[in-house]
């Protein structure tokens, strides 16, 4: 198969591992995989690199694009995805970008011209459904019906988000499965410290529930004095996250950190003892699945999450699970890892099996290389 990948995650180093895993395993298949040149969010800034092809069936291609700083609204040059197009010939076009991607809108218009035998995906995560205004609907709505009517199939982040594509009459093939894999041959989490430390890592937005966690913290912090709190990222309320650790005299026991280019995620989690994703769902937004997850059971830290979104089914019984905007319940699951390092142990030990078994970069290249030959032969 000659396939064509089209997304902005694979700016980041780290996550070009789902396919030149794929690659390795699938000798016979040509990958090209396009992202923007520049990218940036409220958690990663990230830039181009030049980086030598590990195999040579799988090509990086960064190219310069308009708006990289939202999902669906970027798109490359349209002189650029021509000239790949006719070059590489592609079977399968897959866009990592959303069914109303404008990025998708404008392969799928090309292709159609350029290789119109080619048959074309896309991912999607969102497993909500937004309250937008009429003109957004209007303009973003008609995108999503060309862009699904013209599809051949999906895959899909989580079951949520299947049922609301579903929802849209959509027909075709859909695969629910994550987005990005884990490199699950890491050296794994092991300190011999005497001080401690819960992590969250994300946006500081209210509902990725990081009051939630600070309030928590505070109310059992006096019975853990080796113990300290982290932040990891950027946001919104970040101004009020640091008002409010004042307010709670915190300033010797949080810290916040700002964010820092994705690869270097995994050198944050190792000073991490437990991770914690305390996300609630909103009218506008669900946690999709949380991979600082999978990244921190494949170091084999224990995690703590809520019912929010997807959260639950990515833990598995694998890690505490939490009602969602219960502080009082998440204290007590905080209490119960930071008092006991042989549960800390055991469910790290337990995460990072289901991590193998589930969402190893190699998991992740099978499914999907089945489900792309699934459409290639209708």
């Amino acid at each position: 198969m000659k396939i064509l990948i089209i997304g902005h995650a694979y700016i980041a180093p780290i996550n070009q591992e789902k396919w030149t895993t794929f690659a390795r395993l699938n000798h016979d298949d040509q990958l090209t995989v396009v992202f923007p040149e520049k990218w940036k969010d409220s958690l990663f800034s990230q830039t181009k690199t030049e980086t030598e092809p590990l195999f040579s069936n799988c090509t990086f291609i960064g190219l310069p694009a308009y708006n990289t700083w939202q999902e669906i609204k970027y798109r490359y040059h349209t002189k650029d995805l021509v000239r790949i197009l006719r070059e590489k010939k592609p079977d399968i076009i897959y866009v990592e970008q959303g069914d109303c991607a404008i990025s998708y809108l404008q392969i799928i218009l090309l292709s159609i011209f350029f290789s119109p035998r080619a048959k074309r995906l896309f991912f999607t995560w969102v497993n909500w459904k937004p309250k937008v205004s009429l003109k957004h609907n209007l303009f973003f709505g008609t995108i999503g019906k060309i862009n699904r009517f013209f599809s051949h199939g999906a895959i899909v982040g989580n079951y949520d988000a299947q049922v609301i594509l579903e929802d849209k009459k959509f027909k075709k093939p859909i695969l629910v499965l994550p987005q990005l894999g884990i490199n699950t041959n890491m050296e794994p989490h092991e300190k011999q410290h005497t001080q401690y430390r819960v992590g969250f890592i994300g946006r500081f937005a209210a509902e990725k529930g990081i009051f939630d966690l600070l309030h928590s913290f505070f109310s059992i912090q006096k019975q853990h004095p080796d113990w300290s709190l982290l932040f990891v990222g950027s946001g919104p309320e970040e101004k009020n996250l640091k008002k409010t650790i004042a307010e709670l005299n915190l300033k010797e026991k949080v810290e916040i950190k700002e964010p820092v280019p994705h690869e270097e995620i995994f050198t944050i989690l190792k000073e991490i003892d437990i991770l914690v994703l305390p996300s609630y769902d909103i009218p506008t937004w669900r946690e999709q699945f949380g991979h600082i997850l999978i990244e921190a059971m494949a170091l084999k830290i224990p995690i703590i999450g809520s019912t929010g979104g997807e959260i639950p089914n990515v833990i598995g019984n694998t890690g505490c699970i939490f009602i969602q905007r219960n502080i009082s319940d998440l204290s007590t699951k905080m209490n119960l890892l930071m008092k006991n390092p042989e549960m800390r142990k055991s469910l790290g030990e337990k995460g990072f099996e289901r991590v193998k078994q589930e969402y190893s970069h190699e998991v992740i290249a099978e499914k999907s290389r089945t489900f792309l030959k699934k459409l290639l032969s209708q």
